[in-house]
């Protein structure tokens, strides 16, 4: 067991993973993510050139790989995330706003209501992106399809 902890893809791929859920459930906000990214990096760069001049490898250069290694876990789900986007519909929903949405997809029918996904094109003509789950009424006499554009107010 202790050979397999030793092996670096396994070291590597458990700060990945730490990363990764840190970032589904605390989460860092932009600015915290880049300037982690610079300054681990910069202190990165700088230890590779230390442990390159010295005939035993430093414990410190271990340390900053797995913080790179962790910090790359948290920025891949934070760039996954939809809503740290800025062009993100749920930074502009009030209620005075006009939508314009397209469906996407009909889903199967519920005993009360048809339900359809839906992409948010505009906000006031204000280009946006996000899905919206709509339910309509089954008595209601929208019947859309997909490919229809739907105006809001």
């Amino acid at each position: 067991m202790k050979n397999i902890l030793q092996f670096v893809p396994i070291q590597f791929t458990f700060f990945l993973v730490l990363g990764i859920l840190f970032e589904s459930y605390i989460g860092f906000k932009t600015k915290t993510l880049v300037a982690s990214f610079v300054v681990i990096f910069f202190f990165l760069i700088i230890s590779y050139w230390h442990s390159n001049k010295s005939l035993l490898p430093k414990g410190h250069f271990n340390i900053l790989t797995y913080l790179l290694v962790f910090l790359i876990g948290t920025s891949s789900i934070y760039v996954k995330n939809e809503l740290n986007s800025k062009t993100h519909y749920s930074h502009l929903m009030n209620d005075e706003n006009n939508y314009f949405l397209v469906v996407e997809k009909v889903l199967k029918p519920d005993l009360y209501s048809q339900k359809y996904i839906t992409s948010v094109e505009s906000i006031n003509g204000t280009k946006v992106s996000g899905k919206i789950l709509m339910n309509v009424r089954k008595d209601s006499v929208l019947k859309l399809e997909v490919d229809n554009r739907i105006y809001v107010s």
